[in-house]
């Protein structure tokens, strides 16, 4: 679901804005997220980050455009 380098955010229930960037993907099992907020890598099972966030698809859709062209 989450692609390495994606930045994802909280979904908002509470007011709280919470942003993470996908540091590592370990198979279907876990994933692993950089907390901007708390200024910590943290591991979380992939269940419950599918849950709790969701990309940010407007600024993940200029780094993937930035990558592709870095790499022509």
């Amino acid at each position: 679901m989450f692609r390495v380098g994606e930045l994802i955010k909280r979904k908002n229930v509470s007011g709280v804005k919470s942003y993470c960037i996908v540091v590592d993907v370990e198979g279907e099992g876990s994933i692993t997220v950089y907390s901007n907020s708390l200024k910590t890598v943290l591991t979380y099972p992939m269940e419950v980050l599918s849950v709790l966030y969701e990309p940010i698809d407007s600024v993940n859709e200029r780094i993937q455009e930035e990558i592709v062209y870095e790499f022509t």
